[in-house]
């Protein structure tokens, strides 16, 4: 299980990191800079871009929700706890996959939410999918689900220890000692691939007071 969690540790946290990367790619469509700071270039540009640019986003997200996501509605962290209480069922690849893009989109066109709710859920997914393919255990595969959340929060935001938490209050709403190192190792993998390709930097800085 130690085994499994580091690979899916390093596989989470590259995709974590692609999620985060394609947010800025689209951002930078319209805005020109793939920045999270970007008061500076949205008082740069002309207001009907500002306007039209969260409006052409959210046609496109529209769309998939209508005619791709079931639901339609993009995955987050209500499906991911219930399918911890499954055993790790109820999360499928393809949605996991198709509402990362749409919720990439939508934040890089502008819409006000985040990304730690997206980024938990695909997190999620990719870790079911590997529970199903190497049919591991209900418990184990709960484990293993838990891993990925873990992953993808410290390479998302550089906060290994916020990962180790919310895996464990969350998502598996325990502490077990069968599951703790493994969410500890598969932290450890996603921050070392968050640092290694955006740096050691925190996540929000905090201002003086």
């Amino acid at each position: 299980l130690w085994l499994i969690a580091l690979l899916v540790g390093t596989a989470v946290g590259g995709a974590a990191l692609i999620f985060r990367y394609l947010i800025g790619w689209v951002q930078w469509l319209w805005l020109g800079t793939t920045s999270e700071w970007i008061i500076a270039g949205v008082k740069a540009l002309p207001w009907w871009t500002v306007v039209a640019a969260p409006m052409v986003g959210g046609l496109v997200v529209g769309l998939l929700n209508q005619y791709v996501l079931p639901g339609r509605r993009p995955g987050a962290v209500a499906d991911v706890i219930e399918a911890s209480a499954r055993g790790g069922a109820g999360l499928c690849l393809r949605q996991g996959l198709f509402s990362a893009l749409a919720t990439a989109i939508s934040l890089g066109a502008g819409a006000s939410a985040g990304r730690e709710g997206p980024v938990i859920h695909l997190g999620a997914t990719l870790a079911t999918a590997l529970t199903r393919a190497i049919k591991l255990s209900p418990q184990a595969g709960r484990v293993v689900l838990a891993c990925g959340v873990a992953s993808a929060i410290s390479a998302s935001f550089n906060a290994p220890i916020a990962g180790v938490l919310f895996a464990h209050e969350v998502i598996l709403r325990h502490y077990a000692v069968s599951a703790f190192v493994p969410i500890v190792i598969v932290s450890a993998a996603g921050t070392l691939a968050g640092r290694y390709f955006i740096g050691d930097v925190a996540a929000f800085d905090i201002p003086s007071y």
